[in-house]
């Protein structure tokens, strides 16, 4: 999978980071629904987002307001300025899917989405970091022992027992992801799929201890905040640069496998025939008028 700032290449098939990030990417759901869902979804993020934290930390009444509080704002404001932004997005990739692409065109993608991830983290973080603020040192305490079964989970859900599993987990879950969008691969998309990931680093024991390394930073700060402004200046640092805490060797890595991925996509697009190519332009097509759909009935 590709490189998410923090999200490594390679590693299990999950977010990488819990805490700002991971709370705020939660309101960005719809962008992903297909179909009447989209609607659907986006219309009640504020359940899901409350269902999702209180999952991981039991928030009292006054937290729970506050929160509704925030998700509403934030998606009368995503509605209004960021689905835009998503449609010409998707209308440029229906359009560019006809080809060819390089594996520079679709950096150039994933940069411009981590850009609109970047600018919701920027909005959203006074809110995130005010709501945080108000969390009890029991409260703070339930979310260091939910983090780390969370920990467990992914890694027995995810990581697998040897390398070699965890390549065989990888490859099956390239040939999903790209089948939703292409239909059937022939045996040779197969074999481009499987021979590009054979020659990635496998990094997942480093993803986890990088991810644990990560929350015991985030938990530190919600144990002894400092004042406002800093506190929220301090969470959005760590959300829009998780990798901050990366060794050299590990970010090399990392780096190396983001580059795999962009050649493997590109050399994977180019193989398309006529009618993959086509049902890949409709799923971009598709999403593009639910989301204008859900920026119209706002």
């Amino acid at each position: 999978m590709a490189t998410v700032r923090g999200y490594a290449v390679a590693a299990p098939a999950s977010p990488q980071v819990y805490g700002p990030r991971r709370w705020a990417m939660l309101l960005l759901l719809a962008v992903t629904a297909s179909g009447c869902t989209a609607g659907f979804v986006y219309n009640r993020l504020d359940w899901v987002v409350s269902w999702y934290v209180n999952g991981i930390v039991t928030l009292d009444d006054d937290q729970e307001r506050q929160l509704q509080s925030i998700v509403q704002r934030t998606l009368d404001w995503h509605r209004e300025t960021q689905i835009p932004l998503y449609v010409d997005l998707l209308q440029r990739l229906e359009s560019d899917v006809a080809g060819p692409l390089s594996a520079a065109d679709l950096e150039a993608y994933f940069n411009e989405i981590m850009a609109l991830s970047d600018e919701f983290l920027r909005r959203v973080m006074p809110d995130t970091a005010a709501l945080l603020r108000t969390l009890s040192d029991e409260q703070v305490e339930q979310l260091r022992v939910n983090l780390e079964e969370s920990n467990d989970e992914l890694w027995e859900d995810f990581g697998g027992a040897t390398p070699e599993q965890r390549k065989k987990r990888r490859l099956r879950s390239a040939i999903r992801a790209t089948e939703r969008f292409t239909g059937r691969l022939s045996g040779t998309q197969r074999q481009i799929l499987q021979e590009r990931l054979a020659g990635m680093h496998d990094v997942s024991e480093q993803w986890l201890e990088r991810r644990r390394h990560w929350q015991a930073r985030f938990l530190a700060l919600l144990q002894d905040p400092p004042p406002a402004p800093a506190f929220g200046d301090a969470l959005l640092d760590m959300a829009l640069d998780p990798n901050q805490f990366d060794t050299a060797d590990y970010r090399a890595q990392v780096d190396a496998n983001r580059a795999t991925v962009m050649a493997m996509m590109a050399a994977l697009l180019d193989s398309l025939d006529a009618r993959q190519r086509g049902r890949a332009q409709k799923k971009f097509r598709g999403y593009a008028e639910d989301l204008r759909r859900i920026a119209e009935s706002g």
